[in-house]
Protein backbone atom coordinates (compact mmCIF):
# COMPACT_ATOMS: atom_id res chain seq x y z
CA UNK A 1 0.00 0.00 0.00
CA UNK A 2 1.64 3.47 -0.88
CA UNK A 3 1.33 6.45 1.28
CA UNK A 4 0.76 10.02 0.09
CA UNK A 5 2.26 13.01 1.58
CA UNK A 6 0.43 16.45 0.81
CA UNK A 7 2.74 19.70 0.85
CA UNK A 8 1.31 22.14 2.75
CA UNK A 9 0.95 25.55 1.31
CA UNK A 10 2.84 27.07 3.80
CA UNK A 11 2.23 30.51 1.25
CA UNK A 12 -1.33 31.18 3.09
CA UNK A 13 1.20 32.18 6.10
CA UNK A 14 2.89 35.04 4.48
CA UNK A 15 2.03 38.33 5.69
CA UNK A 16 0.00 40.06 2.66
CA UNK A 17 -1.52 43.49 4.21
CA UNK A 18 0.20 46.47 5.63
CA UNK A 19 -2.41 46.15 8.38
CA UNK A 20 -0.82 42.72 9.33
CA UNK A 21 2.53 43.99 8.66
CA UNK A 22 1.60 46.66 10.96
CA UNK A 23 0.33 44.56 13.64
CA UNK A 24 3.58 41.98 13.62
CA UNK A 25 5.74 45.31 13.82
CA UNK A 26 3.69 46.10 17.32
CA UNK A 27 3.59 43.25 18.82
CA UNK A 28 6.12 43.09 21.54
CA UNK A 29 5.22 39.60 22.93
CA UNK A 30 4.68 36.12 21.31
CA UNK A 31 5.30 37.00 18.09
CA UNK A 32 8.08 39.80 18.71
CA UNK A 33 10.18 36.86 20.56
CA UNK A 34 9.59 34.02 17.97
CA UNK A 35 10.61 36.96 15.75
CA UNK A 36 13.99 37.69 17.47
CA UNK A 37 14.80 33.66 17.56
CA UNK A 38 14.12 33.45 13.46
CA UNK A 39 16.50 36.69 13.34
CA UNK A 40 19.23 34.75 15.15
CA UNK A 41 18.77 31.71 13.18
CA UNK A 42 18.49 32.98 9.68
CA UNK A 43 21.16 35.62 10.52
CA UNK A 44 23.53 32.63 11.36
CA UNK A 45 22.66 30.52 8.28
CA UNK A 46 25.32 29.85 5.44
CA UNK A 47 24.93 31.68 2.50
CA UNK A 48 24.33 29.31 -0.32
CA UNK A 49 22.58 26.67 1.58
CA UNK A 50 18.62 26.67 1.55
CA UNK A 51 16.78 26.42 4.45
CA UNK A 52 14.43 23.46 4.75
CA UNK A 53 11.35 24.72 6.55
CA UNK A 54 9.53 21.46 6.75
CA UNK A 55 13.04 19.64 8.42
CA UNK A 56 13.76 22.95 10.81
CA UNK A 57 10.40 24.25 11.71
CA UNK A 58 7.84 22.23 13.84
CA UNK A 59 4.61 22.21 11.79
CA UNK A 60 2.57 23.79 14.75
CA UNK A 61 4.80 26.54 14.02
CA UNK A 62 4.70 27.07 10.32
CA UNK A 63 2.41 29.97 10.41
CA UNK A 64 4.30 32.08 13.07
CA UNK A 65 7.53 31.36 11.43
CA UNK A 66 6.54 32.19 8.26
CA UNK A 67 5.43 35.65 9.30
CA UNK A 68 8.49 36.49 11.41
CA UNK A 69 10.38 35.52 8.03
CA UNK A 70 8.26 37.73 6.46
CA UNK A 71 9.09 40.36 8.71
CA UNK A 72 12.60 39.36 9.23
CA UNK A 73 13.46 39.63 5.28
CA UNK A 74 11.32 42.72 4.95
CA UNK A 75 13.78 44.17 8.09
CA UNK A 76 16.91 42.93 5.80
CA UNK A 77 19.63 45.50 4.19
CA UNK A 78 22.72 43.74 4.38
CA UNK A 79 21.51 40.00 2.54
CA UNK A 80 19.38 39.03 0.29
CA UNK A 81 17.07 36.49 1.90
CA UNK A 82 14.07 35.05 0.22
CA UNK A 83 11.51 32.08 0.24
CA UNK A 84 11.48 29.90 -2.79
CA UNK A 85 8.01 30.13 -4.83
CA UNK A 86 6.37 27.14 -3.11
CA UNK A 87 7.65 28.70 0.66
CA UNK A 88 9.30 25.45 1.83
CA UNK A 89 12.93 26.76 1.66
CA UNK A 90 14.55 29.73 2.31
CA UNK A 91 17.70 31.15 0.23
CA UNK A 92 20.10 33.39 1.71
CA UNK A 93 22.51 35.28 -0.67
CA UNK A 94 25.05 38.07 -0.15
CA UNK A 95 24.09 41.25 -2.31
Amino acid sequence: MQTTTSIPDLKQFRISTTEELNKCRQDKGTFYNYYLATKEVLDNWPYGRKFNILEQIPEKSHKIFIKAACLYMLNQAVDEVEFTNDYLFIRKRRF
